[in-house]
């Protein structure tokens, strides 16, 4: 895509996938337009994040990939922080967010299957998957 031509760009439950995060995170300032947003979303990395979004996945979602997220890959919402200064993104806000403990939830854990009723919802603590808002420097 050329430069400047998108208003929004977004890089949720992705940026846990890549070898080059801070090339993904570099990329966005370049195609969206001065005041464009950047959404994104991904794990903190740590011992919690280890436990519930890469063990819990593998244990109680079936047919879940092997190796579908690895803890190398999550990222430090200090380090994608400086991920988006270096290029251009100022982050305006950064939530928590975790698993709504309700019906869906505990059906996933004794079926193995995520229903359309399975939501998150944000917290104060970004301990495991944080979600943010960038906007590219005018």
């Amino acid at each position: 895509y050329g430069d400047g031509v998108f208003q929004a760009a977004c890089a949720t439950d992705f940026l846990e996938h890549v070898d080059e995060p801070k090339a993904v995170v570099a990329e966005a300032p370049r195609v969206l337009q001065p005041g464009g947003l950047f959404f994104f979303a991904t794990f903190n990395r740590n011992f919690i994040s280890w436990l519930f979004g890469i063990k819990g996945v593998e244990w109680f979602v079936r047919n879940t990939p092997p190796r579908l997220h690895e803890l190398s890959l999550f990222i430090k919402p200090a380090e994608l922080r400086t991920m988006c200064e270096a290029s251009g993104l100022r982050v305006n806000e950064l939530h928590g967010y975790v698993p709504r403990f309700n019906r869906a939830f505990w059906r996933l854990l004794m079926t193995g299957v995520v229903a359309d009723d399975f939501t998150f919802h944000f917290v104060r603590n970004t301990l495991t998957g944080y979600i943010g808002l960038a906007v590219k420097s005018e």
